[in-house]
């Protein structure tokens, strides 16, 4: 067999290997695990799919991205937002430190772990929303979130907000009040652009970097894992996804004339 059907078998193999354990673990941690095992397979077959010509999977991405994420702040913006969102962040820590120490002191573990990681994705959330709201489409708004941002650094560090805290937890609920119309409008702007890109940028990648040995290797893992999932092995998978790609490799190339020999 040539070197391309041995990097089909492979990356079958690969593929199907850890589709297999990727269907176990959702079999025995979900609910509905024993529905939901095929996701593995296509886990599996999508691992598959971006084993080899990884040069040209990587030249797909680039010129996808080039041609979908074209937004470039200047650096004055990055500069405003990054100081601004840095505050904002600092003041969320401090606020949620002082509200929340006597609940976490008194919470069990479990529940302080879960409660701290849901407080966390909920203030890096608010954080980032603040953010593009405050920080305005001109340089002198840039100029102005800066200073804002400062100020938060500044003032709303855990060691200087015994002072600041119950002001500035006044200003930031009248702020909502006032602005959360405005507040909506730009989170759902924000959600519809990076939707809308992201979207665009994993066509292209797909468009660019499909190939007919991309197919074969997808299909092969996809059923090696699940042919693994019913024989209880990962590794008997992992053959049988290679010996799968392999096969359809060689027809496609003797019988079908589908895949350049070269």
């Amino acid at each position: 067999m040539k070197k391309e059907t041995w990097s089909v078998m492979l990356g079958c193999a690969i593929g199907a290997f850890i589709g297999v354990l990727v269907a176990f673990e959702i079999q025995s941690r979900l609910i509905w695990g024993s529905y939901l095992w095929i996701l593995g397979a296509f886990a599996g077959g999508l691992i598959g799919w971006c084993a080899g010509e990884l040069k040209e999977l990587w030249t797909s991405i680039m010129h996808s991205y080039h041609e979908t994420i074209n937004w470039r702040p200047d650096h004055s913006y990055w500069k405003a937002f990054i100081i601004l969102f840095s505050g904002i962040v600092l003041m969320s820590i401090t606020v949620c430190g002082f509200m929340l120490l006597p609940i976490l002191i008194l919470a069990s573990e479990i529940h302080s772990v879960w409660l701290l990681v849901g407080l966390g994705g909920a203030g890096m959330f608010y954080s980032l929303a603040m953010t593009l709201l405050l920080i305005g489409n001109n340089p002198t708004s840039f100029e102005d979130a800066t200073k804002i941002g400062r100020t938060f650094m500044r003032q709303c560090n855990p060691i200087a907000s015994m002072y600041y805290i119950f002001r500035f937890l006044y200003r930031i609920v009248r702020y909502l009040i006032l602005h959360l119309p405005s507040a909506t409008v730009a989170i759902c702007s924000a959600i519809k652009w990076i939707a809308i890109n992201v979207a665009q940028f994993v066509a292209r990648v797909f468009i660019y970097a499909h190939s007919e040995r991309r197919r074969i290797r997808f299909i092969g893992a996809f059923l090696g894992t699940v042919a693994g999932f019913f024989l209880g092995s990962a590794i008997l998978g992992a053959v049988a996804g290679a010996i799968i790609g392999g096969i359809s490799r060689e027809i496609a190339i003797r019988w079908l004339k589908l895949v350049p020999s070269v």
